[in-house]
């Protein structure tokens, strides 16, 4: 089973407009591949060796290269922050109501550990890849739980 290839036919079924466009970005962007490692989340090159990735300081999720990359990636992201920002704040209420119903902060729910179940099941990040696709005219933010 090549889960790649199953999801871009999961893809192409959704919405089949998209394929050229997909075909189209491949062959624009080289660094697509470096996009799940730690990259530039604006122009997806790794950080040179010895620097460290900068990262938004509203919402702390996007990593910039440098404060030129920050900017130019700006106009874009600052609409997705504020949703970010928002998201994580009532994150933080239903957690602390979580923690107060259930006596206390759950270790299963912590971030890594969500991040290393996340990355642990087989095929799941694909999966998830393809719901946000399908969904991604309702939100640009989904919940996995």
């Amino acid at each position: 089973m090549d889960s790649t290839r199953d999801l871009r036919d999961a893809l192409d079924e959704a919405d089949p407009g998209t394929q050229q466009a997909a075909q189209a970005s491949r062959y624009m962007n080289p660094n697509e591949a470096l996009r799940g490692c730690a990259s530039c989340s604006h122009c997806h090159t790794p950080p040179a060796p010895g620097c460290k990735l900068k990262h938004c300081g509203r919402c702390r999720l996007n990593s910039y290269c440098n404060s030129t990359c920050a900017k130019a990636a700006w106009p874009k992201h600052k609409i997705l922050c504020e949703r970010l920002i928002k998201e994580r704040a009532a994150q933080e209420v239903a957690r602390a109501a979580y923690d107060k119903v259930h006596g206390g902060r759950v270790s299963h729910l912590s971030d890594r550990g969500a991040m290393e179940w996340f990355s642990a099941v087989p095929g799941f990040n694909n999966q998830v890849a393809l719901l946000a696709w399908q969904h991604r005219g309702e939100s640009p933010i989904i919940h996995v739980s």
